[in-house]
C-alpha cells in the first residue's frame, strides 16, 4: 500500500484518559489496512492455487493458540516471564503474589503491570523464599502504590504462600527413541535434499514445507497412506501432497 506507519504510540501508557486524538488515530491505524491486506494476500495465494493452504494452517494456528491458552489458564502465574525456571516453594510464592497482584488490579481496574511489573515481582518472589522468617513484618523495597490495604493483603498472600497445595509434576509425554539404524539415516539425508528441491521450485524455505523431525518421524513410522502421515507424523494435507511422491521414491 506504500504506507509508512508511525510507531510513536508503542511504549505510550494507553491506561491514561482520556486519548489525545493522536493516539485514536494510531490505534485505529492498527486495523485500517487489515481486511484490504487480507483482500489482496488472498487474491495471491488463489493465483498460486494455495488458498487452500491457508485455511489449513489458519485452523491449526488457531488450534494451538487455543491449546496454549488453556494451558496458562491452568497456572496464569506462569505467564510470567522468567518464571519457567522457578521451582518448588518459588513456584508456591510466585502463586501467592501473582494472585495478590491479580485481585488488586481488577480492584483498581488498572492493568496487572500498573500494581507491579513482572520482573519486580520475581525479584519479591525470590527475597521471599530467602527471608521466610520475616517476609510478614519487613518488605523489600516495593512501588509506591503498596501501602495501606494493599500492602496488608500482600504480607497476607506472602505469609500463606507455603502453606498452598503443591502443584502436580508435568508429566513428560512419550519415550525416548532409540538411534536411527544407518539404513534410516541414509533416508532422512536422501529425503532432506528431495524436500529442499521441492520447496525451492515452490519458492519456500525447506523448514516451512517440513521441519526436519518431521521428516525423521516419516523415516521412523513408514506411513503407507496419506492419511496416516497426516496423522502420525502431524502433516497438514498440502504437505504431504507435495512431499509424497519423493517420500515414497527414498522410503519406498
Amino acid at each position: 500500500f506504500d504506507v509508512t506507519l508511525a510507531k510513536g504510540g508503542q511504549k505510550t501508557d494507553w491506561s491514561r484518559r482520556p486519548l489525545a486524538d493522536k493516539l485514536l488515530e494510531y490505534a485505529a491505524n492498527d486495523i485500517r489496512y487489515l481486511l484490504p491486506l487480507r483482500e489482496k494476500q488472498q487474491s495471491e495465494l488463489e493465483q498460486l492455487g494455495r488458498l487452500d493452504w491457508e485455511t489449513e494452517i489458519a485452523q491449526r494456528t488457531a488450534k494451538a493458540a487455543t491449546i496454549a491458552d488453556n494451558r496458562s489458564h491452568e497456572r496464569p502465574w506462569t505467564r510470567v516471564k522468567g518464571s519457567g525456571v522457578l521451582r518448588g516453594i518459588h513456584l508456591k510464592y510466585l502463586q501467592a503474589v501473582w494472585s495478590w497482584r491479580d485481585q488488586e488490579a481488577q480492584r483498581a481496574d488498572l492493568p496487572p503491570f500498573k500494581v507491579m511489573g513482572d520482573q519486580q515481582l520475581l525479584g519479591l518472589v525470590h527475597w521471599a523464599v530467602e527471608n521466610q522468617a520475616a517476609a510478614s513484618t519487613r518488605m523489600p523495597a516495593l512501588p509506591r502504590n503498596c501501602t495501606g490495604r494493599r500492602m496488608a493483603a500482600l504480607k497476607r498472600a506472602i505469609e500463606n504462600a507455603p502453606t498452598l497445595p503443591d502443584l502436580p509434576k508435568k508429566r513428560r509425554e512419550g519415550n525416548r527413541l532409540p538411534p536411527m539404524t544407518n539404513r534410516q539415516q541414509s533416508q532422512l539425508e536422501h529425503l532432506k535434499v528431495a524436500c529442499a528441491e521441492i520447496a525451492a521450485a515452490h519458492n519456500l524455505e525447506p523448514s516451512f514445507l517440513i521441519s526436519r523431525q518431521r521428516m525423521e518421524n516419516l523415516v521412523r513410522s513408514r506411513p503407507a497412506k496419506q492419511s496416516q502421515a497426516m496423522r502420525t507424523c502431524d502433516l497438514m494435507r498440502w504437505q504431504v501432497g507435495l512431499i509424497w511422491q519423493a517420500y515414497r521414491r527414498v522410503v519406498g
